[in-house]
C-alpha cells in the first residue's frame, strides 16, 4: 500500500524483499527477492503473493500459509523513480530508510 505513493509518478520496482519470520528463515536462503511486473501496480503486488504462495506450498509450510499474507512485511524495495516522488515518500513516511544512488 505504501509503494502506491510512486503509482502517479514514473517509477519502475525491480526487486522486492520479504521479510521472513525467524521460524522460517533458514528455509529460504536461496529466495532472496521477488521480481516486480512494472506492466501493472497491482498485477506485480498480486504476481508477487502468488509466488510467495507457491514457495510456501512448495517447502510445506502450511502454517504460513494459514496466516493473513496480507500482513506479510516487505524487508526492502529496490526501485528507481523520479526524485519529487522519493523526496514525498520521504515526507510520509519518515522512519523509514531510504538509500538514494544517483
Amino acid at each position: 500500500l505504501k509503494l502506491g505513493l510512486f503509482t502517479s509518478y514514473n517509477y519502475y520496482i525491480k526487486k522486492v524483499y520479504i521479510k521472513y519470520s525467524e521460524s522460517i528463515k533458514d528455509k529460504f536462503d536461496n529466495k532472496k527477492y521477488f521480481s516486480f511486473d512494472n506492466s501493472n501496480f497491482n498485477d506485480g503486488i498480486q504476481r508477487i503473493k502468488n509466488e510467495y504462495i507457491v514457495l510456501l506450498r512448495d517447502k510445506q509450510l502450511y502454517d504460513e500459509l494459514e496466516k493473513d499474507l496480507d500482513n506479510t512485511v516487505i524487508e526492502k524495495v529496490d526501485l528507481y523513480c523520479e526524485l519529487g516522488a522519493l523526496t514525498k515518500f520521504k515526507k510520509k513516511f519518515p522512519n523509514v530508510i531510504v538509500t538514494e544512488l544517483q
